[in-house]
């Protein structure tokens, strides 16, 4: 089994109940800054944010999340170990 921890840390996250993983701009409605989330979304339709970036630029936010998740999915899949 595999399991990977969650952004907050208080979370493990089976591997065997993640459908899919995705990238959330999430942007707030004062107008400040927007992040982007790397998500795994759950057999139950539940999600869990894995990674947030928030660097104060929205490309570089999600460039970066871009990366992050192309290299989880690399590792996962028996590349660089985690």
């Amino acid at each position: 089994m595999k399991f990977i921890l969650s952004e907050s840390g208080n979370k493990v996250i089976n591997l065997a109940f993640i459908k899919d993983f995705a990238i959330e701009r999430v942007v707030y409605q004062d107008g400040g800054s927007t992040e982007s989330h790397v998500i795994a979304e759950l057999e139950d339709d539940s999600d869990v944010t894995i990674k947030i970036f928030d660097s104060g630029n929205e490309e570089e936010n999600f460039y970066a999340a871009r990366i992050y998740l192309a290299e989880l999915v690399d590792k996962l899949n028996g590349g660089a170990k985690l």
